[in-house]
């Protein structure tokens, strides 16, 4: 597939977010003290999530659900066997169980409310947010710590008997030359775990208890350690951040159907907007449908977005911005659901805008969704969706269209009827 980028006043910085390619963290946060062990395992039973994907290249599917069963069981209660089976099936990304995936397709699976799907055929939950850290060692055990578990990816493969004792279940790869190739989970540590356990010795103690999906036979009854300097255990660490009871009566509206590609960039602006049209009552439903929540990916800590909604359509020729619902300063990248203090009644079939402004310390990267090369699927997109600016007159807008060809917002608008 071929992509015509049209030209525009704003320099492009494009981020694939399939390739896990984000902003690093330039300065260190402070954070609580943490102790020098822990494992969610001392107060949860290992045996309710080890999995085995057995020969499909299934890794991203089964870390993804058991991330999602760990956090429901630790934080609710609640526990739940999701299936891997839906997931690659009805994945936005066309998938098999060959194909291999990232842990962004699962959440375009889980956002766009497609699972997940119990191995009974129920769906109980919605996946409300989700972050994540990047190479930031307090920051992956305080989200361990709180939820359970992350979901990170390393290089591994079986033939490379070089990274994996077997006599310790301890694993550690020192080159980047080595491509990410397996998602596993991080489910706790251990500061004093001795480098001598590795069959390749990092310079210090300290290692990641992990949890494979190989079955329980693999590794310590399914666990592994991961030393803290492999070169790719901290690169990107992702974490369930709230799940919602499912709600016939909830809709999410969306043009960013495999969710996020992209993140364009404005490092010449203070801040930028971007503005989605939808139309209202395209579920089918009589009652009336209430505006309550907008979502939006961030790309780096501490990004700061303003909210904007209207029963109206925007249009840049003619409507400006309405007054701002709210703002919100997110610390860690993710997607993430702004809540309206006061809904906003919707007309069946008529027009509303969502939108939102983003700012922070980094090139203002705005979540799209876009072809890029490589890309083995198609992503469709109408004109008059979405609208990117750099101020709230309508002479600052410019059509997604100017900047990617074929490309929407990922801004998404909930509602609720009643």
């Amino acid at each position: 597939m071929h992509t015509k980028i049209a030209m525009s006043v704003f320099l492009t910085l494009a981020i694939s977010y399939f390739n896990i390619d984000v902003i690093p963290i330039n300065t260190p946060l402070k954070y609580s003290s943490l102790p020098t062990y822990h494992s969610t395992y001392e107060t949860l039973d290992r045996d309710l999530f080890i999995r085995n994907q057995g020969t499909a290249n299934t890794c991203w599917a089964f870390a993804a659900n058991s991330l999602l069963e760990i956090h429901l069981l630790k934080n609710y209660d609640i526990l739940e066997n999701f299936s891997e089976r839906h997931m690659i099936d009805n994945s936005p990304v066309p998938t098999d169980a060959l194909s291999g995936g990232r842990f962004n397709i699962a959440m375009g699976y889980f956002l766009n409310r497609l699972g997940p799907l119990s191995e009974n055929g129920t769906q109980n939950f919605f996946v409300k947010s989700y972050v994540y850290a990047n190479n930031d060692m307090n920051m992956t055990k305080q989200l361990i710590k709180k939820h359970g578990a992350v979901v990170t990816s390393i290089f591994y493969d079986i033939s490379r008997t070089g990274f994996f004792n077997e006599d310790t279940a301890s694993y550690f790869n020192p080159s980047k030359s080595n491509p990410i190739t397996h998602d596993v989970l991080l489910i706790g540590w251990d500061d004093s775990y001795d480098r001598n356990n590795f069959r390749s010795k990092p310079k210090r103690n300290g290692a990641f208890i992990a949890q494979n999906s190989f079955g329980s036979d693999w590794g310590q009854h399914g666990l592994f350690y991961i030393s803290y300097e492999d070169v790719h255990v901290l690169d990107t660490n992702y974490s369930i951040d709230a799940v919602e009871n499912i709600s016939r009566d909830s809709n999410v509206y969306f043009y960013d159907e495999t969710g996020v590609t992209h993140f364009e960039g404005f490092p010449e602006a203070k801040e930028i907007y971007g503005i989605n049209n939808f139309t209202a009552g395209i579920f089918g439903n009589d009652q009336t449908e209430y505006l309550t929540g907008i979502g939006i990916y961030t790309s780096e800590p501490n990004t700061r977005v303003t909210f904007y909604a209207d029963s109206i359509k925007f249009d840049p020729l003619s409507v400006g911005l309405k007054s701002p619902l709210g703002e919100t300063l997110y610390r860690l990248p993710g997607y993430h659901r702004f809540e309206l203090d006061t809904p906003i009644e919707l007309i069946k079939g008529a027009p509303f805008y969502v939108g939102a402004k983003v700012s922070g310390s980094g090139p203002f990267v705005f979540p799209i969704e876009a072809p890029y090369p490589g890309m083995d699927y198609e992503v469709r997109a109408s004109e008059n969706e979405g609208y990117l600016g750099s101020g709230t007159m309508p002479s600052d807008f410019l059509p997604i269209f100017k900047f990617r060809n074929q490309s929407s917002l990922a801004i998404r608008a909930y509602t609720t009827n009643q």
